[in-house]
């Protein structure tokens, strides 16, 4: 076996991390010290250490040089980068607060910089390790918004369902309807859209989740016969609520399957809201005591 991999992870680690640093590096520092921090001469050996650091995995350098070098040049040009080198640098030691410090540090003075989108993902990262989901959320629908990836977009979505409240459905609703409208017709389009219908549901925005089912079925993104049953129903119960009452029933038919309680009794609602014949309804409800015999239910509909 080879030698190394004797090695437990957490010591390779401690290794990387407080190796001692390379000649040059010694030479670099010794004539930093000599040096007026805010000068250009002591900027450009701050880079060049940086760049060694960054290199050379030497995490506390780069912490140690990017905090002097941001505190000491504020005017350099440089100054976003190595703010991000900073934050990566807190980022990977675990420092989360420190992060979030640095992170908000940033937004404030580079509020427009190409490097924002890294920024907040770090900073969402260190708001959701402290359990601060809601604040995370905010940052990667930021990230997304500002042209992140999808994935982004879609664990912003996660976190502001996993918060599981009013507000929260409704700004997973804003998300996924945002995304629904801009992403093409595949898996993750259809995933997407049924998130934002169940958050529609929670917080009882019916005309942005009607939206987002009829955006869907635009699409013809590809979906399997479960999940067209349940984008009909979806579509109906939001049809219901708007008083689309006609159309409900439509998409309800549509979504009916063996078993499938919920949707018969909500077809019925829509057949007695819409003002069906009395025939039609009795009817159906008729065909949902013979599908649900131990129901009680049922005849209170058929009343």
């Amino acid at each position: 076996m080879h030698f190394l991999t004797k090695i437990p992870l957490f010591l390779l680690l401690s290794l990387t991390l407080s190796a001692a640093p390379a000649a040059d590096t010694v030479t670099l520092e010794a004539r930093l010290k000599e040096s007026t921090e805010t000068s250009s001469a002591a900027a450009e050996l701050m880079l060049e250490l940086l760049e060694i650091y960054t290199k050379d995995g030497q995490v506390f350098g780069v912490i140690r040089t990017a905090s002097k070098f941001s505190r000491a040049q504020p005017e350099h040009p440089r100054r976003a980068e190595v703010m991000l080198k900073l934050i990566e640098g807190y980022a990977a030691t675990a420092r989360h607060e420190d992060v979030i410090t640095s992170s908000r540090q940033f937004q404030e003075i580079f509020p427009k910089s190409a490097l924002g989108n890294q920024v907040r993902k770090h900073l969402a990262t260190a708001y959701e390790r402290t359990g601060r989901k809601t604040y995370a959320a905010v940052q990667l629908s930021d990230a997304w918004k500002n042209g992140a990836s999808t994935d982004t977009g879609v664990d912003a979505l996660r976190l502001r369902m996993e918060a599981n409240n009013v507000t929260s459905f409704k700004e997973a609703t804003a998300l996924s309807l945002a995304m629904v409208t801009s992403l093409p017709a595949d898996a993750i389009l259809a995933d997407i859209s049924f998130q934002g219908m169940e958050a529609a549901s929670r917080s009882e925005q019916w005309a942005e989740g009607l939206q987002i089912t009829q955006n869907l079925e635009r699409s013809k993104a590809p979906l399997d016969n479960r999940e067209k049953r349940k984008l009909s129903s979806s579509e109906g119960r939001f049809q219901s609520r708007l008083g689309q009452h006609g159309n409900a029933i439509n998409s309800l038919r549509a979504a009916l399957s063996p078993g499938d309680v919920e949707t018969h009794t909500n077809l019925i609602a829509a057949m007695i809201s819409a003002k069906k014949p009395i025939a039609e309804i009795e009817a159906e409800a008729r065909r949902y005591l013979a599908a649900f015999p131990k129901r009680t239910t049922p005849y209170l509909l058929l009343a």
